[in-house]
């Protein structure tokens, strides 16, 4: 592994585009940070007397992350991939839309599918598996992970993710860890979201 990488540090990396030398720095979040859990998630775990802490994943906020008209935080893929299809059982995988493969498809105009009253069906409506989002003030939100259809990708979304962003003064660049434990009181996956820088 490259040096630079494994100590955290941002790289500038060559480019080109038609002949033109440009750099740009890379977006990376160091794992060094998320050896162990914090105090305040520990304590918060063993109140709820939930077991199974387990970093989900780290993340620098992205613009389209704290935008009020998307109103949803993008999870990475590999994080997907590597930890939460490990952490969750069958059920919560099928209700956030987890199970099995995802092929991105565009979606036609006028299709989609309908409801009972006849009307078409889409985006909003396709649900998720609701989780609590605990922070570290000691607010509980109540967010939906679910994978869109459209794009395959794995979103935590909902009302309360606006409300979340504005008592945890949550910025574009502020990078943020998200942890899960399990809570027999709750009877689903419950996380935890910490601002770290």
């Amino acid at each position: 592994m490259d040096r630079e990488y494994s100590e955290g540090r941002m790289r500038r990396r060559p480019f080109s585009i038609t002949g033109k030398r440009t750099s740009f720095p890379l977006a990376f979040t160091p794992m060094a940070e998320t050896t162990a859990p914090s105090a305040w998630m520990t304590g918060l775990a063993e109140r709820k007397e939930g077991f199974g802490l387990r970093h989900m994943t780290t993340k620098t906020l992205q613009k389209s992350d704290v935008d009020d008209q998307l109103n949803r935080l993008l999870i990475r893929s590999l994080d997907v991939v590597s930890n939460f299809l490990p952490a969750l059982d069958d059920g919560e995988l099928e209700q956030a839309s987890l199970h099995g493969l995802c092929q991105s498809k565009k979606r036609k105009r006028g299709a989609g599918e309908t409801s009972a009253a006849g009307r078409k069906t889409a985006g909003r409506s396709h649900g998720g598996l609701e989780v609590p989002v605990f922070t570290q003030a000691g607010w509980r939100f109540v967010l939906r992970l679910t994978r869109w259809d459209g794009s395959c990708a794995t979103v935590f979304k909902g009302p309360e993710w606006r409300l979340l962003r504005v008592f945890g003064e949550l910025r574009a660049g502020d990078v943020v860890e998200l942890w899960m434990f399990r809570c027999p009181g709750e009877q689903k996956p419950c996380f935890l979201l910490s601002k770290i820088q």
